[in-house]
């Protein structure tokens, strides 16, 4: 077996984009003076493709740039350019249902925080074969943890950040698998129900749905805002407001989205039985909606194609 074949066999990549060229796997490296690598100064985006067809890839890409605005972060490539390049890394792997990571990093530079030391930023396109989650997980649900690590909120005020400086969500995300958790739900330094470590949260409780705020502390997801507008389309009543602990532990329902699994429900938080042990009504409704909805985005894609 050749290294190449040896690398594919790992995950299915052959080609990274890397700075406007896809790179063998192998060859795709960065310096060891790129400032995410040194103070985590990058932004990314987490994707998914159906059928070749990555969802929501403008909204991703907006709020790319968005973050990188913020953080003084020039990503040096127009927009259609990056969305172009995620269907060429897309095809160079031969790949239909896909992950797919977005990075920007702020690029080579000596030791210091004075951005002009950086001159170009790494773009990073990866993409591998989706590995979709066991079934059971949405039969049954899953368990989170509240843990003790606090959510940071942005340091630019009333403006959220998906930037490469994760700490937080990995002490939250290891100490929630400590506890046996699927996932970690992480509270402000005031009390307040914000997000996973990877997700939104949203809870139901007389068949109302509620999430938290949509505020520097909540990331403004993308399949969290397709959830909001299903819900308003299927008369379903839902709200943003703060949310502490115990009205999570008082919820019918709990569930959790992102853009890799989708709507997710919570049947257990803590040592408590979320409901009835089972994935709740309107859970399944909000599920059904989402992934038909995907479905019929899917359709309108390629009928624009």
């Amino acid at each position: 077996m050749t290294n190449k074949e040896a690398t594919r066999d790992r995950d299915g990549v052959d080609f990274i984009y890397l700075n406007g060229r896809l790179v063998p796997r192998g060859e795709a490296v960065v310096s060891v003076f790129d400032h995410s690598f040194l103070y985590g100064i990058g932004v990314f985006e987490t994707l998914r493709a159906y059928g070749a067809r990555v969802l929501h890839l403008d909204t991703h890409i907006d709020r790319l740039y968005r973050s990188a605005s913020a953080i003084y972060l020039n990503v040096g490539m127009k927009k259609g350019a990056i969305g172009e390049a995620v269907y060429e890394t897309l095809r160079a792997n031969n790949l239909d249902d896909a992950y797919i990571r977005i990075t920007v990093s702020q690029g080579e530079g000596e030791p210091g925080l004075d951005p002009s030391l950086c001159k170009s930023p790494n773009i990073v396109i990866y993409a591998k074969p989706f590995e979709t989650y066991p079934e059971k997980l949405y039969k049954k649900g899953v368990k989170v943890a509240i843990v003790s690590v606090l959510r940071q909120g942005s340091p630019l005020s009333g403006i959220p950040l998906k930037s490469c400086n994760y700490l937080n969500n990995y002490l939250a995300k290891v100490e929630a698998k400590n506890a046996g958790a699927f996932e970690g739900i992480m509270l402000s330094k005031d009390g307040r129900v914000t997000e996973g470590t990877v997700s939104n949260i949203f809870m139901v409780r007389d068949n109302i749905i509620v999430t938290p705020t949509d505020c520097e502390e909540v990331l403004d997801g993308v399949t969290r805002n397709m959830i909001i507008e299903l819900a308003i389309k299927a008369g379903i009543e839902i709200r943003e407001r703060d949310i502490i602990a115990a009205d999570l532990e008082g919820a019918d329902e709990i569930f959790i989205t992102n853009t890799l699994f989708e709507v997710m429900p919570v049947t257990r938080l803590d040592d408590r039985i979320v409901g009835s042990g089972e994935p709740g009504e309107v859970t399944l409704i909000m599920s059904k909606l989402y992934r038909e909805e995907i479905a019929r985005l899917l359709v309108d894609s390629d009928m624009a194609s």
